[in-house]
């Protein structure tokens, strides 16, 4: 079974509401989906899911984040095992996903673009109670 991990990263804007970068994807799968970085285990990650996230997340977006990630969930898809953690970073309004994704931004957890990748609605809504 392969494996992955992803991450959402997470901030408050100048009015205090929570907000989470997203990318909109450029190619399939789930072309035109809004998703978080995140992608498949490599070699280089040491099969370590948080090296996995770490990784995805600067590759995607030129963010660098460090340990300790925070663990959020954990899916069984049929050929996938599936890591997301969390973490806050600082607020920043630039465009920060690379060429894999078509845009990007900062999205209030209120006023989320659609369609969000598959399992992104409800581990949303649980951040939301987790955070606000």
């Amino acid at each position: 079974m392969e494996k992955g991990a992803g991450v959402i990263l997470y901030s408050y804007n100048k009015n205090g509401h929570l907000c989470i970068l997203l990318g909109q994807r450029a190619y399939d799968p789930g072309k035109g989906s809004w998703g978080i970085p995140g992608g498949g285990m490599e070699a280089s990650d040491g099969d370590d899911y948080q090296n996995t996230a770490i990784r995805e997340c600067f590759e995607e977006t030129g963010i660098a984040i460090k340990r300790p990630l925070i663990e959020f969930d954990d899916i069984e898809f049929p050929h996938l095992q599936w890591k997301t953690f969390i973490k806050e970073v600082p607020f920043d309004d630039r465009r920060l996903f690379k060429e894999e994704m078509q845009q990007s931004g900062w999205f209030e957890i209120d006023k989320l673009p659609a369609p969000l990748v598959s399992h992104l609605d409800e581990e949303f809504e649980n951040l939301k109670k987790m955070l606000c």
